[in-house]
């Protein structure tokens, strides 16, 4: 589940209110071990994902921390994502690296490579997702939400060998 229940609804993450983003973290934090969840990214209003969009694993003290290094998507390349791709987090704590997959693809190196980006060894982590969306104006409102998945259904791509469901 998600600690920011007033974002959430069931395994939604949605959008807020105000702002340019709206973050929302799981309700459990790891510092060890191998784990692995998945988002489905849904996109309204727009033929791609908007900017801030995003999903990873941010360090439990603060959940705002936009570091590329713990984030699947790279600045900018929002507009590279649409509706309905399949975002794989694979976290092995025990060797600090963090792997990320689009669609079955690993897009930073397969988990047990020399791959992936680093995570900071003994901190605590929780899966995040980053929702972000227009309101400019007379537009209608458009956003990026999330579809979380942490293993209480079939995963869309296997986990890897060696890493159970974040739940």
């Amino acid at each position: 589940g998600f600690r920011d229940l007033d974002n959430t609804r069931g395994l939604e993450v949605l959008r807020g209110p105000a702002g340019p983003f709206t973050d929302v973290t799981a309700d459990r934090s790891y510092s060890a071990g191998r784990v692995y969840f998945e988002g489905e990214m849904r996109v309204t209003g727009s033929v791609s994902a908007h900017d801030y969009s995003n999903i990873g694993v941010c360090l439990d003290r603060d959940s705002t921390r936009k570091s590329r290094h713990t984030l699947a998507i790279r600045r900018g390349e929002q507009k590279l994502h649409t509706d309905g791709d399949v975002f794989g987090v694979a976290a092995d704590f025990d060797n600090g690296r963090v792997y990320h997959r689009v669609n079955g693809r690993w897009i930073n190196g397969a988990p047990g490579t020399a791959g992936g980006t680093p995570l900071e060894r003994g901190k605590w982590y929780r899966a995040c997702f980053f929702t972000s969306g227009t309101t400019a104006g007379s537009t209608p409102r458009s956003d990026t939400t999330w579809r979380a998945n942490f293993g209480s259904h079939p995963f869309a791509y296997p986990a890897p060998a060696g890493y159970v469901p974040y739940e």
